[in-house]
């Protein structure tokens, strides 16, 4: 009977042994890492990935890429060839590359990201032009956006609005019996794209984006008479930026 009871008694004392070793061993753990400090950034950077880059601030950077613009003159009277564009659809394209810069700055909310950009672009087209039909020139764009995108970490997918502006050039040659005239205009419109952003580094990006400005429709005033002329430009660019 007293065999029992002593072992019961050491066996007691061995379970009790072990349960302050189980509560001593975390305590003492944390009071060597009392603020966990190596696991918990591990451990949020593997929870939350996005969060480990940050888009927010001000860039610079430069672009270039191909570009086309489209011309289409209508209510011009078929007989006078100085008002109409040299085919049988009345329009005129313009094709070739493009090089600017562009700068802007942005916000960042969680993994959504805004901001401002200004962009100036040559537009290095190939300016046809004809003897007897109206020719046209454009050889820059300016425009002022806003972009709206989602970061995936070191991805930024954006879509961007905004507006834009392009110096152009109509030329309606002499032709049956009129004179030539040259008109010299501001053509001003909206401007929508999308694009992707890639983080090479934590300052230097690898941005592609696709757009279009659509100038609308206005009427021009020549010698040989008056024509609507309807405009746009397609644009595919890629680009590097800089984050101050």
């Amino acid at each position: 009977m007293t065999k029992r009871l002593h072992g019961g008694l050491n066996r007691s004392k061995s379970l009790a042994a072990l349960a302050a070793l189980g509560v001593m061993l975390p305590l003492q753990a944390q009071a060597a890492d009392p603020a966990g400090i190596g696991k918990r950034p591990v451990y949020a950077a593997a929870m939350n990935p996005a969060r480990a880059r940050d888009w927010s601030g001000a860039y610079l950077g430069i672009h270039g890429g191909l570009a086309s613009s489209g011309f289409r003159s209508s209510s011009a009277a078929p007989n006078i060839p100085a008002l109409n564009f040299p085919d049988r659809r009345n329009t005129r394209g313009l094709s070739g590359g493009m090089a600017g810069l562009q700068a802007g700055y942005n916000f960042q909310s969680g993994n959504i990201v805004y901001g401002v950009e200004g962009e100036a672009s040559l537009l290095m087209l190939n300016r046809k032009k004809s003897a007897t039909g109206l020719s046209t020139e454009q050889g820059s764009r300016l425009a002022l956006k806003g972009r709206l995108g989602y970061s995936l970490g070191s991805t930024l997918i954006y879509g961007t609005m905004g507006v834009a502006m392009a110096p152009t050039r109509l030329t309606s040659p002499a032709a049956g019996g009129f004179a030539a005239s040259r008109k010299n205009i501001v053509r001003s419109g909206l401007i929508v794209g999308l694009g992707a952003e890639q983080m090479l580094t934590q300052s230097i990006s690898l941005k592609g984006e696709l757009d279009y400005t659509y100038f609308g429709q206005s009427r021009q005033r020549f010698t040989a008479g008056s024509t609507k002329i309807d405009n746009g430009i397609l644009a595919a660019k890629v680009g590097l930026n800089y984050r101050f």
